[in-house]
C-alpha cells in the first residue's frame, strides 16, 4: 500500500481545516508500507515532516567491517579446532 505523511503535531487531537485534496511531496521507502509520500507543505495545523536524506543514515561502516572480520576470525578458529580434532582421531601412518 501507500501512506501519505501530511505532517506532525504535538497534540493528539486531529487537525481541523483540511478536507483532503491533491498532495505534492517526496516519495520515500518505508518499512511498513511499499511507499510513503512526505508532503512538501503540511496540512493546516500540522508541522512539516522532514524526509530522510542520505546524511540522516548513520555511518556504521567501520563497526560492520570489524563485526565481519570478527565473524571470519571466529569461523577460522572453529575450523582449526575441527581440523585438530579430526587429525587426533586418525590412526598414525604405517
Amino acid at each position: 500500500g501507500m501512506q501519505a505523511d501530511m505532517g506532525w503535531s504535538r497534540s493528539i487531537e486531529p487537525p481541523s481545516g483540511w478536507r483532503g485534496g491533491e498532495i505534492a511531496g517526496v516519495i520515500v521507502p518505508d518499512d511498513d508500507h511499499i511507499l510513503r509520500l512526505v508532503a512538501s507543505t503540511p496540512a493546516p495545523g500540522l508541522e512539516p515532516s522532514a524526509p530522510l536524506t542520505p546524511a540522516d543514515i548513520p555511518n556504521n561502516h567501520l563497526a560492520y567491517a570489524i563485526q565481519w572480520f570478527l565473524f571470519a576470525g571466529v569461523a577460522g578458529v572453529i575450523y582449526a579446532l575441527a581440523l585438530r580434532r579430526r587429525n587426533r582421531s586418525l590412526p598414525p601412518p604405517a
